[in-house]
């Protein structure tokens, strides 16, 4: 052995040259080697760009409190020390599971943003998600962002991977938390927001929820996991278990060039129905108002009750509904502090209220005062001053230099002088004062003899049944009726003004009231066989009176005899539909003209959605057909006017008509002998000859004559 090493020691040093080049060339053979694989593993390692392919990619949303647009800058490549950077900032963050199927096996970036949104008293709301052609319905709030995100109603989560593969999840712990940047040190974008109050208490099992998609990526499939167990389609709710419960929300995405990825966010609610919740629409706040009106109440599983409330200490009360009204605040800091205690088990939350009183603002006064001739010695008028929108309460009239006692509230009564009477209001308040003065001439004038004709202060009364005098025939013992009174300034009277007295040869007849309307109200009244007579005395405060006088004769049918015919006619012309349906139909005796009109409606082939009944509270809601009837063609003008008075032109469909059809404004009104009347179909009952108008508006009836809103804003013309 030890001769065969000797001999090949020798041969070596014989060829030493030649074996000192192979060993050089091995070595550079091998280096080359290391570093091309080195080369390619580092360019295999760098995430895919999220955004690359989409339009204005250079911009994305920021997330954090405020939302704002930051240029994001496209990375061509990424060296071993940026990735070595990337992963050192989010060591700390726990780590989080994805899909992800990307073909490098590399993971790909996180997103993490904020938003806000609301719920209910169990968080509840109704699904707002984005369907598979990119459409969005609904309207929750919340954002998508790392999994540790969270604030109220907040959907803060949305880490992102490349890819659709659900078996190849794994941790990644670049995904979580809020410190995902790019290489620029840029937040990553949004992609969705839950209502979800991550941390949050409910106190039912039955929670909903609602997703809001922020981009214009496709989305593929959006699916919820609870509590770690069997992955469920979104729809909107879930059940939970008591305690402490997981929800994974995972919504799929499809990007233009076609590759999918997924973005995900998990969130902790608890579920405790015996959690002691205290619940108000109070937060911590400036306010330029002296006064504060608030609501708040307590509530144990389904149980809701009172709570005590201090202000700086001191207790204030709410009403019965739990509202705590016109609440005085002292110019600073103000706390207020909300305690429910039920069962053992108590809550106890704190605000902090500001005001801060606004500097320079005039004084201006609230009065129906002003320069004017009355012809009635006794006189009345109300009067408030406001600073800002804070009423003041250090405010004085006088009326020829005598100081005034209200009546009530902020209401006066006086007797004038003949001729010229000045009425003097002075208001006070934070240093600032105000006067300003009115002329009201009294010119005595002699009364008449109180029908109305030779009083010229009488009340100004009209009825529907006609002039006053007018002999009347009925075959109907039911009997509906309106009366419309105002006194000589203008003012409505009401029912407390009227005194309705009908009797027959029998004796009383019954009348009750409908319907009260200031200058409007509606009676109905049951009369007797043969000969009524009906007196209707409409007398104002300063004790005018006028007096209206019928008589009725009535030859009672029997129940369900018929009694005459009515014209009905059904028209939508304000939405370009013309006149549907024009036709008499046969009346009888008992029914109502809600009755009436559906029995109408449905012979002519409509379908009627209405709530109440015949008898009481029917109001028609929507008719319905197999065929198309509704053109959606508004006139222009009407167009026109309903954009001046801020009216949305919404969607509608064309086999039915409606409630809320093309604006919030619409639905159906009717009108009977060219009146509309103040109260519902099932409280008017037909006579012989009737003419009734069935007819759709778009604007609360200021477009066909009657606006209902309580105002006078008719439009003057009828479409």
């Amino acid at each position: 052995m030890k001769e065969l090493f000797q001999k090949m020691m020798k041969k070596l040093r014989k060829h030493s040259e030649a074996a000192g080049a192979i060993a050089a060339l091995l070595l550079i053979v091998l280096f080359s080697g290391v570093m091309i694989l080195g080369i390619r593993t580092q360019r295999e390692s760098v995430p895919e760009n999220p955004i690359d392919g989409m339009e204005k990619s250079s911009m994305v949303m920021l997330t954090g409190t405020k939302e704002v647009l930051a240029e994001q800058t496209k990375e061509n490549g990424s060296s071993r020390q940026q990735m070595q950077n990337q992963q050192s900032e989010n060591q700390d963050m726990p780590e989080t599971e994805s899909e992800s199927s990307k073909e490098s096996g590399a993971d790909s970036q996180g997103t993490e943003s904020t938003g806000s949104g609301s719920k209910n008293e169990n968080g509840s709301s109704t699904e707002a998600n984005r369907d598979a052609s990119g459409n969005n319905s609904g309207n929750s709030s919340g954002t998508a962002s790392g999994t540790n995100g969270g604030n109220y109603g907040d959907g803060t989560g949305g880490e992102k991977t490349d890819g659709d593969d659900k078996n190849n999840k794994k941790p990644n712990k670049n995904h979580s938390g809020n410190k995902n940047k790019d290489k620029n040190g840029k937040k990553d974008r949004q992609y969705f927001r839950t209502t979800i109050e991550n941390g949050g208490t409910v106190t039912k099992a039955d929670y909903s929820y609602q997703i809001e998609q922020l981009t214009d990526l496709k989305v593929l499939k959006t699916e919820n996991t609870l509590n770690d167990g069997k992955v469920t389609t979104y729809r909107g709710s879930l059940k939970l278990a008591h305690g402490e419960n997981k929800i994974l929300v995972a919504v799929t995405y499809q990007q233009k060039d076609g590759t999918e990825f997924t973005v995900s966010k998990e969130y902790t609610i608890y579920y405790d129905e015996e959690k002691l919740l205290i619940q108000t629409n109070l937060s911590d706040q400036t306010v330029k108002s002296d006064h504060i009106s608030f609501r708040a109440w307590a509530q144990l599983g389904k149980e809701t009750f009172a709570l005590t409330a201090t202000l700086n200490g001191t207790p204030i009360s709410a009403d019965e509904n739990w509202d705590y009204k016109d609440v005085p605040l002292q110019e600073g800091e103000n706390q207020i502090v909300l305690d429910a205690e039920k069962d053992g088990k108590s809550e106890q939350q704190v605000y902090t209220i500001t005001y801060e009183r606004p500097q320079n603002q005039n004084i201006r006064f609230d009065t129906d005062l002003e320069d004017k001739e009355v012809y009635k010695k006794k006189y009345r008028f109300y009067a408030q001053a406001f600073m800002g929108s804070d009423k003041v309460e250090d405010l004085t009239a006088w009326m020829n230099g005598t100081q005034l006692s209200p009546t009530d509230g902020d209401n006066y009564e006086v007797l004038l002088e003949e001729g010229e009477n000045q009425i003097t209001l002075y208001a006070e308040k934070n240093g600032s004062s105000e006067e300003i003065t009115y002329t009201v001439t009294y010119v005595k004038q002699n009364s008449g003899d109180g029908d109305g004709e030779g009083n010229v202060e009488a009340p100004r009364v009209t009825c529907t049944l006609g002039d006053s005098g007018n002999s009347l025939e009925t075959q109907r013992k039911s009997l509906s009726f309106q009366v419309q009174a105002t006194d000589y300034h203008g003012n409505g009277l009401g029912a407390d003004n009227i005194r309705i007295s009908c009797f027959g040869d029998s004796g009383d007849n019954i009348t009750g009231l409908i319907w009260e309307n200031s200058g409007d109200v509606s009676y109905h009244t049951e009369l007797s066989q043969g000969y009524n007579t009906m007196v209707i005395t409409v007398t104002d405060a300063e004790d005018n009176t006028t007096e209206l006088t019928y008589s009725i004769f009535c030859t009672a049918a029997e129940s369900g005899e018929r009694i005459g015919t009515v014209h009905i006619s059904v028209e939508a012309t304000t939405v370009g539909s013309g006149i549907l349906l024009s036709q008499d139909v046969d009346i009888y005796e008992g029914e109502t003209a809600a009755e009436t009109v559906v029995r109408m409606l449905q012979n002519n082939g409509y379908s009627v959605d209405y709530t109440g009944n015949y008898e009481t509270g029917f109001y028609l809601a929507r008719i319905s057909s197999e065929s198309n009837f509704v053109t959606g063609n508004i006139p222009e003008d009407l167009r026109t006017k309903l954009e001046e008075h801020g009216f949305e032109i919404y969607d509608f469909t064309p086999n039915s008509l409606g409630d809320y059809d093309f604006t919030k404004g619409s639905g159906w009104m009717y009108q009977v002998n060219g009146v509309y009347p103040n109260y519902g179909l099932s409280d008017y009952c037909f006579q012989n000859g009737d003419t009734l108008r069935l007819r759709f508006t778009l604007a609360y009836g200021a477009d066909i004559g009657q606006d209902m809103t309580g105002g006078s804003d008719n439009w003057g013309y009828e479409w």
